[in-house]
């Protein structure tokens, strides 16, 4: 019998928690099991920021929690999914009033009535604050679910063995970095934010097959250095605001634009028009196209800009 973990992480951050007492960090050491087949990590959180790094450990995932609240801990569970393999549930139990407030502003708040309701989380009044850590076990398969609230994420998914990722942000900034390659190729990465600042660095590293990037209301900024994994396709939609695109002149890259009456592009040097709403750079001229990624971007409303970058 094959053995599944899958770890859900609800983290409830009222605020950023940038020094606290040593004596209140929680940390807890998941073992993956050699019979272990995948794991499933899901993290929510309603508000407040997580941050996800590599453990570095080949057999371990860690969680860290800096709390002053007696009342919030790590719990593991253990059930037995309707095949009969053994789940492990890891979360992170907080006070339930903290909880409702959280996702009652969250599910109220509208593009309509943003600016009312980001004043509504000044009457989430708590004196305790937490700062949540994960890092994920780098030799485990893995698929990554997070769903974000308000505040912001800092990921780095840089030598990890993930095989999917999806990211849903109502008004949460969502940061991805790479700066080692994915250890296995990636099916597909979906990243969707509402309301959003959304920054990736180094996306070709993720050894994605797709990624799917929607960004309803706010700023975009995609980054492609200067490693190649071929067959790599990208979509780019972009909703109300700008959106920037930095690429590596050895990145061999086709872009294919499509904007509305009220969008304005910019397309650095070096680019060609292949066809009407196409361009390539010089490096997919040269290398006839392999091994290049294709973007695929539709912006509605605001800037798109593409730049050389290094």
């Amino acid at each position: 019998m094959k053995l599944k973990l899958i770890i859900w992480v609800p983290l409830f951050a009222l605020s950023v928690l940038y020094a606290q007492d040593p004596a209140n960090l929680q940390v807890d050491t998941l073992p993956t099991k050699d019979n272990v087949n995948h794991i499933f990590l899901n993290i929510s959180i309603p508000t407040g920021e997580m941050y996800m790094q590599s453990s570095r450990i080949c057999g371990s995932s860690i969680s860290k929690l800096a709390s002053t609240d007696p009342d919030v801990k790590h719990e593991m569970k253990v059930s037995h999914d309707p095949n009969g393999n053994v789940v492990n549930h890891f979360s992170l139990q907080v006070n339930e009033d903290a909880q409702l407030q959280a996702k009652s502003v969250t599910n109220q708040m509208t593009q309509a009535d943003l600016g009312s309701q980001v004043l509504q989380l000044g009457n989430i009044n708590s004196t305790d604050t937490y700062r949540s850590v994960f890092n994920p076990d780098p030799s485990a398969s893995t698929d990554v679910y997070l769903d974000l609230g308000i505040g912001r994420s800092r990921l780095d998914f840089s030598d990890l063995s993930l095989n999917n990722v999806m990211i849903q942000s109502a008004f949460s900034d969502v940061h991805v970095n790479y700066s080692l390659a994915n250890r296995v190729e990636m099916e597909k990465m979906e990243i969707h934010a509402a309301k959003a600042k959304v920054v990736i660095k180094n996306i070709e590293l993720a050894r994605a097959e797709l990624v799917t990037i929607m960004n309803d209301m706010g700023d975009t900024k995609l980054i492609l250095g200067s490693d190649q994994h071929s067959g790599s396709t990208i979509y780019l939609q972009q909703g109300m605001g700008d959106c920037t695109l930095i690429i590596h002149p050895d990145h061999p890259v086709k872009i294919v634009l499509k904007s509305g009456l009220f969008t304005t592009s910019h397309m650095p040097d070096g680019f060609k028009k292949l066809d009407k709403n196409t361009y390539v750079n010089q490096a997919y001229q040269d290398a006839n196209g392999d091994q290049a990624t294709n973007v695929i971007c539709t912006i509605d409303f605001g800037n798109i800009s593409v730049f050389n970058g290094q």
